[in-house]
């Protein structure tokens, strides 16, 4: 079974159903659910989702976002380790660089992410959501 690591950006089109996002997005996530690939995020993902869910909406439903998605979800190994050797991967963003250090650390098979320019160059296959879902089986 396909381990994958789902960018915030694909968790934050499901629950602020970001348009034209939402639908594949959602699917990636429906997914996991239904046992079709493991999913996995890390940290920086459950705090980005309360973050901005406490500010758009209030902070008991940034809370249950936050269970809903621990629910599903594995967590990615995320320690001193993947924070200093994100520094060293070939992204210019260092949040990117942490996601994909957590990807690596958990031996996880792909990244699934609307913007798969951010991580070129990278030692695993990243997806858009549409293309991640071509790859799996019914």
């Amino acid at each position: 079974m396909m381990r994958i690591l789902l960018d915030t950006n694909i968790l934050l089109d499901v629950f602020f159903q970001r348009e034209p996002h939402a639908v594949a997005s959602e699917s990636v996530w429906q997914a996991c659910e239904q046992g079709r690939c493991e999913g996995y995020i890390t940290p920086l993902t459950l705090v980005n989702i309360f973050y901005l869910a406490q500010k758009q909406l209030r902070t008991q439903k940034a809370r249950e976002l936050v269970i809903e998605t621990l629910n599903v979800f594995q967590v990615a190994s995320l320690g001193f380790a993947e924070m200093e050797s994100a520094l060293r991967l070939p992204l210019d963003d260092y949040e990117d660089a942490v996601q994909l250090a957590g990807a690596l650390a958990s031996g996880l098979d792909a990244i699934v992410t609307r913007n798969n320019k951010d991580f070129r160059g990278v030692s695993i296959p990243v997806y858009v959501p549409d293309a991640f879902l071509k790859k799996l089986p019914e």
